[in-house]
């Protein structure tokens, strides 16, 4: 059998960080502290946006009276009494869940693109660019259509 050498006591990582103050540390910041997601500061206000300008379209105007062009939607506008959730006001159709409402997008193209398209580019301007987590959250809490 060998024998062990002692070694010298070394600190461990955590002492060692401890000890060490030449880095700056940040203080942790509470996430009440953070901003509100932009779906959340953006509220019933991207329904404006998509009327006031989504890639030169006025979608609104655009999607009232398009809902029977596609095959779902039709269903709903024939006998909309067995559909609870939906509701119809203005030409268009919403969708109840979860106490909240949002628009439903047909499958219909306009000026030749799909309109889940348009307003899937439109969000993701809106956000400044900020990716595809934070579009589709923000698509998820304002808009919906049949999968």
């Amino acid at each position: 059998m060998g024998t062990v050498e002692p070694t010298e006591d070394l600190p461990s990582e955590a002492s060692a960080a401890a000890a060490d103050t030449s880095v700056a540390h940040e203080p942790v910041v509470p996430d009440k502290d953070l901003p509100p997601p932009p779906a959340v500061l953006l509220g019933d206000r991207f329904l404006e946006l998509l009327a006031e300008s989504t890639e030169g379209v006025d979608l609104l105007k655009a999607l009232r009276g398009r809902y029977g062009e596609d095959r779902f939607f039709a269903k709903i506008l024939e006998k909309p009494k067995e559909y609870k959730n939906f509701r119809q006001s203005d030409g268009l159709i919403f969708i109840r869940e979860r106490g909240q409402e949002r628009l439903c997008l047909p499958e219909v193209l306009i000026e030749g693109r799909s309109v889940r398209e348009i307003v899937i580019t439109h969000a993701h301007s809106i956000l400044a660019h900020l990716g595809a987590y934070k579009t589709q959250g923000l698509l998820r809490d304002h808009v919906w259509w049949k999968t």
